[in-house]
């Protein structure tokens, strides 16, 4: 047989440890240039350059290990390095040797969270972890909840259980046995709301869309307001979503006043808190908006802010078994119940989940949790503040930039001005349209440039409110991994990209 053919045979047995370990090699390569700062984050490639530098054929015949670690450096090359400490694109970012060994071994493992006897032990991380964030930092005297598939999905379970809540028989009847609905949300909250209308059976007409002051947050007598007019065309408020973090600006909604309102007309209360839920570890948030402890659900993806790798998202309810209600069908191939060896009915989870198989994603912040401690991931909050704050002060005190509100999380906005804009602003053009037309594409440019040179990643948008609309701007996110050090050479690079356009 030759040597070629006998990657065809999957059940071979021998272990080619070699190509485990240049596979680890090169992975060991991207974790260090990324921790130092060392290489490029993206080394950018247009659609029609990059089809012609990597072969994307399917070979009809197995490739040599050599073949294919070559294939996998070329991957590596052409790849956005996201744990790269001048990546500051996305609300993740960073990397942790403890979180990835947790997301390697469960890969290696392949398992699967849908029963005991599938994952016995994660199955008690999960509920370790739910019962730790109930009490000491939900302060909730009862806790369910599952890992699922990232922030929007978790965000799905919360309308979901709002709605198996109050119309317990629309599992069995469906839309016909519910009224006209509303869902609330802010007109800055996550599309993942609309989208789980959508999802869920609702329609985008469902979704009622409240206000946002100037800094993106809720005003509450303006969700009042729509409350009131809702159950006067003869709907039903079903929901409030209380955004803890906007994707933008990072604030938070008045989730005390917006759950005491919310409550006056019996609506399910849930907050998404996927990212800037991470706030919750600092006992001064928990003080300020005591009234999360009233919330009905919460979502939280750790990948967020923390160096856990992605997808490591849960939600949680405080009330037990609702999740079982509304999903459980009690398939008979998986969900025995007269299994020997221990109580399926208490340890078997899937069933409590829309779907079936479910990814081991507890395990990954189980080992970063367990290597930090839980007053150690109290300290990265907080020190990712401190250095979001030191950011924010540089912007300030840059006169080529324009902060645009006080960082409440991770997140700083501002304007860049290149030289040339801020002596159109000293003529007075920041008064008219055509300096701001002008000023929306300096935002692409300079993220054009640094792209192509490969020196860092940044995000910027506009954003449009009822109030107010803003043209493109840059803004900055600040997880775990960044530092001084970063702060300042973000600012510098923006500088250097721009001062001359």
């Amino acid at each position: 047989m030759e040597q070629q053919d006998q990657h065809l045979l999957a059940n071979d047995k021998k272990l080619n440890e070699k190509f485990l370990d240049d596979v680890f090699q090169i992975l060991k390569k991207i974790i260090l240039e990324c921790k130092t700062g060392n290489g490029k984050v993206i080394d950018f490639k247009t659609p029609d350059q990059l089809i012609k530098e990597i072969d994307l054929t399917l070979p009809l015949k197995g490739q040599s290990d050599e073949e294919i670690i070559n294939f996998i450096k070329l991957v590596d090359k052409y790849s956005v390095k996201t744990s790269h400490s001048h990546f500051f694109n996305n609300l993740f970012g960073g990397s942790n040797e403890y979180s990835l060994a947790g997301d390697y071994f469960t890969s290696t493992i392949n398992g699967s969270m849908y029963t005991y006897e599938m994952a016995p032990v994660f199955n008690f991380m999960e509920n370790a972890i739910q019962q730790l964030f109930a009490e000491r930092y939900l302060k909730w005297s009862t806790i369910d909840g599952v890992f699922c598939p990232g922030g929007s999905q978790s965000n799905f379970y919360g309308i979901l259980a709002a709605r198996q809540h109050k119309y317990p028989e629309f599992k069995r009847k469906g839309l016909r046995a519910l009224p006209d609905l509303k869902l609330f949300t802010s007109e800055l909250a996550h599309y993942s709301i609309e989208k789980g209308a959508i999802m869920l059976g609702f329609g985008l007409d469902s979704v009622v869309k409240i206000a946002c002051d100037e800094e993106g947050r809720m005003i509450p007598e303006e969700f009042e307001k729509e409350i009131q007019k809702c159950i006067q065309e003869g709907s039903v408020p079903l929901m409030v979503n209380l955004t803890c973090g906007t994707t933008v600006f990072g604030v938070v909604d008045p989730i005390n006043k917006c759950t005491e309102i919310a409550q006056k007309y019996n609506m399910w209360v849930h907050i998404d808190g996927c990212w800037g839920g991470h706030l919750i570890f600092l006992e001064e948030f928990r003080n300020k908006y005591s009234l999360i402890s009233q919330a009905d659900s919460f979502a939280w993806d750790a990948h967020k802010l923390f160096n856990v790798p992605q997808q490591c998202t849960a939600f949680f309810t405080r009330h037990v078994g609702l999740l079982h209600e509304a999903n459980a069908l009690g398939s008979d191939y998986l969900f025995m119940k007269d299994k020997k060896l221990y109580d399926a009915t208490k340890y078997d989870s899937g069933d409590k989940t829309y779907q079936c198989a479910r990814h081991i994603d507890v395990f990954k912040f189980w080992i970063y949790w367990k290597h930090f401690g839980t007053l150690g991931l109290e300290q990265i909050v907080a020190d990712s503040l401190e250095t979001t704050k030191y950011f924010a002060q540089l912007v300030k005190d840059h006169p080529n930039c324009e902060l645009i509100n006080e960082p409440e999380y991770v997140s700083v906005s501002f304007f860049y001005y290149p030289d040339s804009f801020l002596k159109r602003k000293e003529l007075g053009e920041d008064k008219t349209e055509k300096f701001w037309e002008d000023m929306h594409n300096i935002p692409p440019i300079i993220k054009a440039k640094m792209v192509e040179q490969g020196t860092m990643m940044v995000a910027y948008q506009k954003q449009n409110q009822k109030s107010i609309q803003r043209k493109n701007f840059f803004r900055f996110i600040f997880t775990a991994d960044k530092g001084k050090e970063e702060a300042q050479f973000a600012l510098n690079e923006i500088h250097r990209l721009g001062k001359d356009l």
